[in-house]
């Protein structure tokens, strides 16, 4: 994977956040829902993240492949829509047994992960009149 890959997923990260979902939640269960939400996804990713990377680097590939399940559902119910398609693309490599492929994304999949985690924490400290992004 090159480098403008990377670059290139990372910048998707933060536009493909579907802020409607969040708006959905806010709908859903108001403002503290959301925030609860949200912090229980900014918390357990960064674990998770280094979890899935041990995981692989110690062939672990059963490991990776159930963090990579919890990463995708975690995205997809917070919005962030790119991180939770590549994090189903790691699982799909991991059940295929494509640990080429899986490394190729799970670097793709970190890259991206800082910047959804930025996203998300500076939609957290908005006003709470404000609840959306661009």
């Amino acid at each position: 994977m090159s480098s403008t890959t990377a670059t290139a997923d990372a910048t998707a990260a933060a536009s493909t956040i579907e802020w409607t979902v969040l708006e959905e939640l806010l709908a859903l269960g108001g403002r503290p829902f959301v925030e609860e939400v949200l912090t229980i996804f900014l918390d357990e990713t960064p674990p998770r993240m280094a979890a899935i990377r041990d995981a692989f680097e110690k062939g672990n590939i059963p490991a990776v492949r159930q963090v990579a399940h919890a990463l995708a559902g975690g995205g997809g119910q917070i919005g962030a829509v790119a991180f939770s398609a590549l994090a189903r693309e790691c699982e799909e490599h991991a059940v295929r047994g494509e640990n080429d492929a899986l490394a190729a994304s799970l670097s793709r999949l970190h890259a991206m992960s800082g910047p959804v985690l930025e996203a998300l924490t500076t939609w957290l400290a908005l006003p709470a009149s404000g609840g959306g992004a661009s």
